[in-house]
């Protein structure tokens, strides 16, 4: 999973989690003057890419810290430490709307590019688009969320906040102080959804507020009372009384500000329990259906419909199956070795080295050389945090990288293909790659999920043959683990928000495949039902990907090279993969003609 604040245009998304506000920097959406309608298309598109870039970037303070290191190189001037502000009312939306309809009516004015410039425009066509389409669904999005939710992300975000100067501190103390104001906005947001029909349900609330309270549960040892000092540790031309002043300042900021916030959303969830519907299926609201297939669209990036992606997922759990079966026909111990496996090596910086000697190595395009630091999850974070997370460098810092472990026993026996999902040759190499080429940096505005998220588990997928088994047991762990149990989970999510299935009927689907308690079904659920198409994103990301290869492979025959694949798709970078089969179109199934019969 790849942590940060996504801020997708003016539909922004604090990690997967949606809201919509206008930016803080100058609006530069207004009609192309007439000198700039005199423009060669290279230049139109420049201007307006970098328009929409710097109003993304200069939304708000945290959005700046995690994408700039120099803001000032990309003509970036903030005047004030803001979070940005969430628009609620009809008319601060139809503004938004308005100013998102002129980008893309600039966009559309554009004609005759022929550069690498054509992928770019694509790109951000088919996200302006989306985004355009997704203020039909304002009030359907999840901000408060358990697991990927703005209260479970935000602490970790924090605690990564870059300190670069003085400047920096002083900023990032000023966000923590302001931080009640925030979640005021979001809780008025909140009640909006409610007042429109569209509240979590009951289970998803509970979730949150449960969250909430373990985050503030031993204020004095807070993860941003604890990372503070090490953060500062860096800025050397601090004084020792300096540092120690801003630690006791971080605290008071702490104590009675970011807590008292998070107590907020507790109150204010509590308030709904009552009142909260007891299904929370996007199929059991109004437009629910329509919504799901919105984000099948903006965030996983498949043209493909749910009933074509039924399909898909039944038939890569079936050949999962079916290929499992005949291993174990010629090799009957093979499934209690899988349940004992023990994977080569359990040193973190190790794994990562030797997946980058061998793995990356062997199959994809040389990787540029970055640092990066693994750290450890807080443990009053590890409950509600997924196994590791990557944070995005900015993309004018690509060498510094980081990686955070969750060392919550669940996650332990996964060490070696959760960091090829996180590090090599998963997201941390994927996106200094592509950062590396130096893409124009409208692409950070226009990030698509389901290539990154579909990127690192197709190469998680294939991990299990480099860490240290024999041909058969990395086959059936990489079918079991991977392609059956992520295909499993995308089923799961088309079932519930796309078919309406209850608990009950989720249940006996799961019984068919897993012989699980009944407490242990209902947690899968509810993963699912409380984050729509969050599995999606890594499930069909890497089928999407997969089928690319396949239709390469079948269409190249015997020319077909697996690093310039996988080169070819890197140097796209992030795109919806409608896009990125019109830019491998070896990838697309070729139409059958008479001459071809």
């Amino acid at each position: 999973m790849k942590v940060k604040k996504s801020l997708k245009l003016f539909l922004a998304c604090f990690c997967t989690t949606a809201m919509l506000f206008t930016g803080c920097a100058d609006k530069t959406g207004a009609p192309a003057s007439t000198e700039a309608q005199n423009q060669t298309p290279e230049a139109a598109f420049d201007q307006l890419s970098q328009d929409i870039f710097r109003n993304y970037a200069g939304s708000d303070t945290l959005t700046l810290s995690f994408t700039l290191k120099d803001p000032s190189a990309f003509g970036i001037q903030m005047d004030e430490v803001t979070w940005g502000e969430i628009s609620i009312t009809d008319e601060d939306l139809e503004a938004d709307k308005a100013e998102l309809q002129s980008y893309l009516d600039r966009l559309n004015e554009i004609t005759g590019l022929k550069d690498e410039r054509t992928v770019d425009y694509d790109v951000l066509k088919y996200s302006l688009e989306a985004d355009l389409e997704g203020f039909n669904y304002i009030f359907q999005t999840n901000n408060l969320s358990p697991l990927i939710g703005f209260q479970s992300q935000l602490p970790i975000n924090l605690a990564e906040y870059h300190f670069d100067d003085k400047t920096d501190v002083e900023d990032y103390l000023a966000l923590l102080n302001s931080l009640g104001g925030y979640v005021d906005q979001i809780l008025a947001f909140e009640n909006k959804k409610v007042e429109n029909g569209y509240g979590m349900c009951k289970a998803a609330v509970q979730a949150s507020i449960e969250e909430c309270q373990n985050y503030i549960e031993n204020p004095e040892t807070n993860l941003l009372i604890e990372v503070f000092p090490d953060n500062l540790a860096e800025l050397t031309d601090l004084s020792e009384e300096e540092k120690n002043a801003y630690i006791e300042k971080n605290k008071d900021a702490v104590l009675n500000s970011v807590i008292p916030a998070y107590q907020k959303i507790i109150d204010s969830l509590t308030a709904q329990l009552d009142t909260a519907p007891e299904n929370g299926s996007l199929a059991s609201y109004e437009n629910g259906l329509e919504y799901y297939k919105y984000l099948l669209k903006s965030s996983v990036g498949t043209d493909k419909t749910p009933e074509e992606l039924i399909e898909m997922t039944e038939s890569q759990m079936g050949d999962s199956l079916f290929a499992m079966a005949m291993i174990m026909s010629k090799n009957p111990q093979v499934l209690d070795d899988a349940a004992a496996a023990e994977y080569s090596m359990s040193d973190p910086a190790e794994i990562v080295e030797h997946f980058k000697s061998t793995f990356t190595a062997e199959q994809m395009p040389e990787p540029p050389e970055v640092s990066y630091t693994l750290k450890n999850v807080h443990e009053s974070m590890s409950e509600n945090l997924s196994p590791a997370m990557y944070f995005i460098p900015r993309i004018d810092d690509i060498s510094n990288n980081q990686i955070y472990l969750n060392l919550n026993e669940n996650y332990a026996n996964a060490l070696m293909p959760t960091l090829a999902h996180e590090g090599y040759p998963g997201h941390m190499y994927q996106y200094t790659y592509y950062l590396n080429t130096h893409p124009n940096p409208i692409r950070k505005a226009c990030e698509c999920l389901g290539y990154v998220e579909g990127w690192a588990s197709y190469v998680e997928n294939m991990s299990y043959s480099y860490c240290g088994f024999s041909e058969d047991l990395a086959e059936v762990l990489r079918l079991n683990n991977s392609t059956f149990a992520l295909n499993l989970y995308c089923r799961l999510d088309l079932g519930i928000h796309y078919e309406g299935w209850s608990l009950e009927k989720t249940k006996e689907f799961l019984k068919t495949y897993l012989d699980l308690d009944d407490e242990t079904l209902q947690t899968i659920y509810e993963d699912v039902l409380f984050n729509p198409t969050n599995y999606m994103v890594y499930g069909i990301g890497m089928d999407e990907i997969q089928e690319l290869k396949t239709n390469a492979r079948d269409n190249l025959g015997e020319s077909f090279d697996i690093k310039e694949f996988h080169q070819k798709f890197l140097d796209l970078g992030p795109a919806p993969f409608p896009v990125i089969r019109k830019y491998m179109p070896e990838t697309s199934v070729q139409e059958t003609t008479d001459e071809t019969k």
